[in-house]
């Protein structure tokens, strides 16, 4: 039942009228529901709020759990390819044809996609490209992502390597009255030199803040975003507000559509959602023998522990 029901339906049974805390509640399931109180359900967003409790710090970036598992995957006989775009994925007599973008192809009896249901519908036809049109229009939102990122010298401790930061106004361009700021350890050399830190902050957006712009729009309204963020940081680390923000860089949905070729620039996967529950989501296992799907537009949606549970599950169903 708790998956039926909402946060905001508890907040009400329970009357916690603390304007503060529907605050704290509202930013905090932003970032780990990807939804906002009215429609988190209640049991993802309880584990959702026990999140911080279980963040570990991996030394180099967030892209070494991705090398480790590359690498195990490689001595256990893999091959991955690396720059070979995926343009097209036909059902055959025999299993399935993939066809990349350089005029390869390859004729495989089974097919376990991690590309998000939105592009699918681009590199399918017939029964399995109307399948994912039906499940992308049903589950047509996510949000975009907007970050910035810099180096900063310190030699400080810090109280925690990872910060929400509230606003009192929503940000410009932005769906979202706080950001998240992520430090590097100190002694992190994979990361920066010594006596310096790595500085990521990142925000919700709408991807439709971002389209049909021209460049002078797009470069005027990435730059008041990313002023206003360094302002608040500025403000909330005073420690940090003279020293010079190094090789600093900022990134819209724009920029995650060009680096990872996902619709729209969608980042975060499919929000969990009470009037989109989790039992309707698309199954790991497609209605086609030999196709499955993991990733986090799939069962039982995004974050690292829902995506990593639905590739179990289809390890599983394979092995089995």
């Amino acid at each position: 039942p708790y998956i039926f029901k909402s946060v905001h339906h508890f907040v009400e049974k329970y009357n916690l009228t603390d304007a503060a805390f529907h605050r704290f509640l509202q930013e905090q399931l932003l970032i780990t529901t990807q939804n906002t109180i009215s429609d988190s359900p209640f049991l993802t967003a309880a584990m959702g709020l026990a999140y911080p409790s279980d963040t570990y710090y991996p030394v180099g970036g967030m892209y070494k759990p991705a090398e480790l598992l590359f690498e195990s995957f490689k001595a256990s006989g893999g091959e991955v390819k690396f720059k070979k775009r995926v343009k097209a994925i036909n059902k055959t007599k025999t299993g399935y044809s993939i066809r990349l973008e350089n005029g390869e192809e390859f004729h495989v009896k089974n097919v376990i996609s991690n590309i998000p249901i939105w592009n699918m519908v681009e590199m399918t036809d017939g029964k399995i490209k109307k399948y994912f049109e039906e499940k992308s229009k049903l589950f047509n939102f996510s949000w975009g992502a907007f970050t910035v990122n810099f180096g900063i010298e310190s030699k400080e401790e810090l109280d925690s390597l990872y910060y929400q930061i509230h606003t009192n106004e929503k940000i410009p361009h932005s769906d979202s009255n706080s950001f998240f700021v992520s430090f590097s350890h100190i002694d992190d050399r994979q990361r920066a030199p010594e006596g310096s830190r790595s500085v990521t902050i990142s925000l919700h957006t709408n991807v439709k803040n971002w389209i049909n712009l021209s460049t002078e729009e797009y470069n005027q309204k990435k730059e008041m975003t990313t002023s206003t963020i360094l302002s608040h940081f500025d403000i909330n680390f005073p420690q940090f507000k003279n020293s010079e923000k190094l090789h600093l860089l900022s990134g819209t949905p724009k920029t995650f559509q060009f680096y990872t070729g996902r619709s729209n620039g969608f980042v975060g996967g499919i929000p969990h959602s009470v009037s989109k529950n989790l039992l309707k989501m698309p199954s790991n296992i497609s209605p086609f023998d030999g196709l499955y799907l993991v990733g986090d537009t799939v069962f039982p949606g995004q974050g690292t522990p829902a995506v990593v549970l639905g590739a179990l599950n289809i390890v599983n169903e394979i092995l089995n």
